[in-house]
């Protein structure tokens, strides 16, 4: 029998999220950002004003990725950090 072996490609950017002011406010993100298609994992701080995003590159950019925050969530303004 032969094995088949799978590679799963993630990538990780941090988004800096001017806006956040609280709790709500974090957890509003990362409802926007499980919702878009390619994003596996986020992890969202509005102490720290990021989000930590792991996503597959094949299906989204980390651009894209903050484009669609700030187009959904228009009070808050999301830009690629890394």
């Amino acid at each position: 029998m032969k094995k088949l072996t799978i590679f799963l490609i993630t990538a990780l950017t941090i988004l800096h999220i001017d806006g956040m002011s609280c709790g709500a406010c974090a957890t509003a993100v990362k409802q926007v950002l499980k919702k878009v298609d390619g994003v596996k994992e986020a992890r969202v701080s509005y102490e720290e004003k990021k989000a930590v995003v792991t996503y597959d590159p094949n299906k989204i950019t980390a651009e894209k990725i903050a484009h669609t925050v700030s187009q959904k969530l228009p009070t808050y303004k999301a830009t690629v950090v890394k």
